[in-house]
């Protein structure tokens, strides 16, 4: 037991020890000897096929002084170097690359590589078992399986705890591959690796320690099953394919923190033997104290008898309470439902008579203008009872003046013709145009007056509730319109008479007894006309008569209705106000009853929910009586086991301790050679000694596309416009939103 808690707390300073560093170095930081001035940032950017073998090594270099850069060189490997934001440039002696009177504080400079980058990248296809390379994928339709494997090419032998071992540089190496689901469906990935939903993508992100495994050997399964650390440099991702398109892998590496103070991490082994004395000790105690604990939970059993019968008698009376309270709410209850009908009675008779009190003033309002417009009504009917009268007296007389007009008309007309056949009489012509023009305007006067009528009536119909007075005003409208026909009749006979003076004009110079017979038969029609204007006008006088006798009958029936309305207006404004006194009388007491019933139900619920809680209480007091009865009997053991405990187990785990250092100790002695190799690493390109670097590879492969041409397989333009300090972060910071 001791043994393997010490291998664990070994497991996890090794843990501590790879995350502390490695974690460092992710955000980019480094810890600078305060002995050197500059400031070196390296980015790494490895442009690679489909299947990770690189076409382009690139390296982006930053050189940072804060008292300028001035003069700065180092040994580098590599090649068509230039600076990328000045017109400085280097010169480069084999593998010596020098900068000369370089102003200002920063220096940015990129150039090629050729040389084996520490950590690679290499991608395997698979589709429907098959394996298949990449420039064959595109398109395709299937299972697709990809394998994604980290390989580590730093590495070093060293001496741990005596014997040999192979120790790879610890890098912290990372993926992301994004597929669209317009083309992949049930993307998976195997153990270390996730799958993140974005959009319209899944995402699958891999993090490994590329050959850490080799480096741990035999202590691999130990610190796996401790710490859950994933140690996989390969990962397995399957997907459904469509039409196959997938956009580029990118992968990162980093260096495991070489130059981060944070990167030790302590732990001796010697803490153990006094964790260990500690035990002895503290075991000791609980033995004494068992002895003490059963000692005490004897008196405690005995107090718990004595709170049980007290509890009962508390019981007994919170039943009484919940008795009482339920028929309480009973009561509460039936007068909160009668005050409810009585509030919506009282509503309901409130509301109607509000109603019977608008209608009624309404009503009054109606009779009130009722009785304007039957005045107004009589006026208008008396004036048209006396304009017919008139019309029918004139007519009369216009009918009895026309046959004597037209009848000396003719004998003189024709003495004239005889006479003065050769001047056609104009005079005599004219006098039938003006005959003519008089009769038509009489006819138009005769219209007009009329629709004035009609219009004032209908206005007075509008505004007339009464049936009855509606109906007589529209049988008088009815009356007017029929005798309209005598204007219009009127109108007519002018246009005879002007067509007889017309006709009688182009025919002078003809026969005088032919003349004399036309004119003899218009005259004719001109007295036809003439006798129904008179009829016309009497049958109008007689109807206007009747209309006017009705409507003093109607004036006298509205004087009383409008009386009556006025009367019913005033009680129903009483009842109005009563029913409203009434309404709110009721809902005060609604308002109180419900607030009683509220009352009544809390103390019901407490009541219920306290003899609840009673029963509860007694059956949980009995629980805890029982419990502290097995409480004491059982302590009274737990002293025994106690004691067996120091003797058996405390005791020979003391003993064993001294078995275990040398595990522990060669486990340490590992994770040192680990936090070494990692210090060794430094620079990719090369780096001047009085110079802090902090270096980070980028890894991309190409896109497979179906329109994929010899320019998008060896795309590397995208790595040649400067400085990439900013993706290196947005990747890392991408990843780390991810996990």
């Amino acid at each position: 037991m001791k043994k393997q808690v010490m291998m664990k707390l070994i497991c996890i300073a090794l843990c501590a020890s790879l995350v502390t560093t490695t974690a460092f170095a992710a955000e980019g930081t480094t810890a600078n000897d305060s002995s050197k001035n500059y400031k070196r940032q390296e980015t790494v950017y490895l442009i690679t096929d489909p299947n990770g073998n690189v076409q382009n090594e690139t390296v982006s270099a930053w050189v940072h002084n804060d008292n300028g850069i001035g003069n700065y060189s180092e040994s580098t490997n590599l090649t068509d170097v230039k600076n990328v934001k000045g017109d400085d440039s280097p010169t480069l002696d084999g593998k010596e690359l020098e900068w000369k009177n370089i102003s200002g504080d920063d220096l940015y400079y990129q150039g090629n590589s050729s040389a084996q980058a520490p950590v690679t990248m290499k991608v395997d296809y698979k589709l429907d078992g098959q394996e298949i390379s990449a420039d064959q994928l595109a398109g395709k339709s299937g299972k697709l399986e990809m394998t994604v494997s980290f390989e580590n090419h730093e590495k070093a032998t060293k001496s741990v705890g005596g014997e040999s071992r192979t120790i790879y540089t610890p890098f912290l190496a990372a993926a992301l591959c994004s597929f669209s689901t317009d083309h992949f469906q049930n993307v998976k990935c195997s153990e270390g690796g996730a799958v993140v939903s974005e959009g319209n993508n899944q995402i699958v992100t891999m993090i490994s320690l590329p050959g850490m495994k080799e480096t741990l050997g035999s202590s691999i399964s130990t610190l796996e099953s401790l710490s859950k650390i994933n140690l996989e440099d390969s990962f397995t991702i399957t997907a459904d394919a469509t039409n196959l398109e997938m956009n580029s892998i990118m992968g990162a590496a980093l260096p495991a923190g070489s130059q981060s103070s944070n990167g030790s991490f302590s732990f001796d082994v010697g803490q153990v033997d006094s964790l260990v004395d500690q035990m002895e000790s503290a075991s000791g105690q609980l033995s004494e104290g068992s002895e003490a604990l059963a000692s005490a939970l004897s008196t405690y059993n005995n107090k718990m008898l004595e709170l049980q019968s007290a509890v009962e008698t508390l019981n007994n009376g919170i039943n009484s309470l919940n008795s009482g309270s339920t028929e309480l709410a009973g009561g509460t209850q039936q007068l909160s439902s009668g005050s409810d009908q009585l509030a919506s009675g009282t509503e309901a008779l409130s509301t109607g008579a509000k109603q019977v009190k608008d209608g009624s003033s309404a009503f009054a309002q109606g009779i009130t203008q009722l009785d304007g417009s039957v005045k107004q009504l009589s006026a208008g009917s008396d004036q048209a009872k006396d304009g017919a009268a008139a019309l029918q007296s004139g007519l009369g007389e216009f009918t009895t003046a026309l046959q004597q007009v037209t009848g000396s008309l003719v004998d003189s007309s024709m003495k004239q013709i005889s006479a003065d056949m050769s001047d056609s009489n104009k005079p005599f012509v004219q006098s039938l145009a003006k005959a003519g023009s008089d009769t038509k305007d009489i006819g138009a006067t005769l219209q007009t007056q009329n629709a004035d009528l009609i219009k004032n009536l209908q206005g007075i119909a509008a505004t007339t509730t009464d049936a009855t007075t509606k109906a007589q005003i529209n049988a008088m409208i009815a009356g007017i319109q029929n005798n309209t026909t005598i204007g219009t009749k009127l109108t007519g006979l002018g246009n005879d008479i002007q067509a007889i003076g017309q006709g009688a004009n182009s025919t002078l110079t003809g026969s005088a007894q032919t003349i004399k017979s036309n004119f003899a038969g218009q005259e004719k029609k001109l007295n036809e006309s003439a006798q129904q204007l008179n009829d016309g006008a009497k049958s109008v006088a007689d109807g206007t008569k009747q209309i006017s006798d009705n409507l003093t009958l109607v004036s006298g029936g509205v004087d009383t209705l409008m009386q009556k309305a006025n009367e019913l207006a005033a009680g129903a404004k009483q009842v109005s106000d009563g029913a409203e006194s009434a309404k709110n009388g009721a809902n005060s007491l609604k308002s109180g009853s419900a607030q009683v019933n509220a009352g009544a139900s809390a103390l019901q619920t407490g009541a219920t929910e306290l003899q609840s809680g009673g029963i509860q209480l007694q059956n949980g007091i009995g629980q805890l009586t029982e419990a502290a009865g097995t409480l004491a009997e059982k302590s009274g053991e737990l002293s025994t086991g106690t004691n067996q405990f120091k003797v058996n187990g405390i005791d020979l785990v003391a003993n064993k301790v001294v078995s275990s250092k040398a595990d522990a100790e060669k486990l340490l002695d590992l994770k040192d050679a680990i936090l070494d190799q990692a210090k060794s690493y430094k620079t990719f390109s090369g780096v001047s000694d009085d110079c802090s670097n902090h270096v980070s590879f980028i890894m991309k492969t190409n896109e497979i596309k179906k329109d994929d041409s010899d320019e998008k397989l060896n795309e590397d333009a995208s790595v040649n416009d400067g400085i990439k300090t900013k993706t290196d972060q947005s990747f890392w910071a991408r990843m780390k939103s991810l996990f």
